[in-house]
């Protein structure tokens, strides 16, 4: 919900139709089922079960490492996500020329070096998108709680700034250990956020149409 509007967003509302115990809005479950966003409604779904599964283990919204292991035993589409978002990360960075190994060596005494660094490589891409999917699901640092800084809870203690997120108390600055990570997980993670949001923008533009299918097939049984 927003500060101008009471009502649920469509992402609030499709968490909860996906919740699996009460499923209500057989608008909306059409409406997703049609778009054309694939990722973005598999994320949009992904991150429901998240908050979910987040809010049945803690409201409090801090979790612990163990709270964070619990939550992700919990995530049914998962394994789904990921597998999307690394192909994706994969075919962007082909794009982008990020982590790209040599060029094929002619001679056969280079291939095993060459297919090392290659699976090196890639190995290194799958990680950042697993990174990338974490931020997505749970934006603040899990280092500072989401502050931004760490200490200072006594009265002679100094506030630092949180090196893990560098006083963002965003989860996505600590993703990457050089300028040409960070850059390729902000430019994942930025597509990741529109495509959701494109998904949202889709399912919310098929409502009517969702409402009308079911009217016709109410009729036609009825």
């Amino acid at each position: 919900m927003n500060a101008i509007d009471d009502r649920p967003t469509i992402s609030e509302r499709y968490t909860i139709a996906v919740d699996g115990t009460y499923v209500f809005d057989e608008n909306l479950l059409i409406a997703a089922g049609k778009c054309k966003e694939t990722l973005g409604t598999m994320l949009l779904r992904l991150r429901g079960e998240f908050d979910n599964a987040k809010a049945s283990i803690d409201g409090t919204g801090n979790t612990t490492l163990t709270d964070r292991l619990l939550i992700l035993a919990q995530l049914k589409t998962l394994r789904e996500a990921q597998e999307a978002l690394s192909y994706l990360a994969a075919q962007r960075a082909i794009v982008e020329r990020f982590m790209q190994p040599a060029p094929m060596p002619r001679e056969l005494a280079g291939m095993k070096g060459w297919r090392e660094d290659a699976e090196r490589k890639g190995r290194a891409v799958r990680a950042l998108s697993g990174r990338v999917l974490v931020a997505f699901l749970d934006p603040n640092c899990h280092a500072c709680d989401g502050t931004g800084s760490l200490g200072g809870y006594g009265s002679l203690q100094v506030r630092s700034i949180c090196r893990a997120c560098g006083g963002s108390s965003k989860t996505r600055a600590g993703i990457g250990r050089s300028a040409a990570e960070r850059e390729f997980a902000a430019h994942l993670l930025g597509l990741v956020e529109r495509s959701v949001s494109r998904a949202e923008q889709a399912i919310s533009a098929g409502l009517p149409q969702a409402k009308e299918v079911r009217r016709i097939v109410g009729e036609a049984v009825s």
